[in-house]
Parts: structure tokens; sequence; C-alpha cells
């Protein structure tokens, strides 16, 4: 099986169980602790509000965008 250098991984709104997604979100961390791990978050969850990342961009379209 081949275990990736980066994973990147999109939570859509429809498939996010609130009651568990944070608990999910830091198994998923865990599980990818010294390799790189990039999460697409919905526009609903603030960044600030869950343990902090490496690092917090903002995507627009196909462009980066200012916080």
């Amino acid at each position: 099986m081949r275990r990736p250098d980066i994973l990147v991984v999109a939570i859509l709104l429809e498939e996010r169980k609130p009651e568990n997604f944070r608990e999910r979100l830091a198994a998923l961390r865990a599980a990818r602790a010294g390799r790189g791990l990039i999460v697409c978050l919905p526009d609903a969850i603030e960044p600030a509000e869950l343990p902090d990342f490496d690092a917090v961009i903002h995507v627009a379209g196909n462009a980066l965008v200012d916080a």
C-alpha cells in the first residue's frame, strides 16, 4: 500500500457529521503525523475554532485570497 507524502482531504458539508467532526479530524491528523496533510474545509467551519494548523490559506476559485 502506498503512503503518500502529502494527503489532500476535502470535507463536504453533506458528509460532515457535526457531532464527531473534531474527533475525526484529530484522528486523521494523528495518523498523518510527520507527513503532509492538507484539509479543505467548508466555509461553515472557522479554522480558528480548531486546533492549530501549521498554515491556513484561503482560496476562491483557483486563486489564493487574503484572509
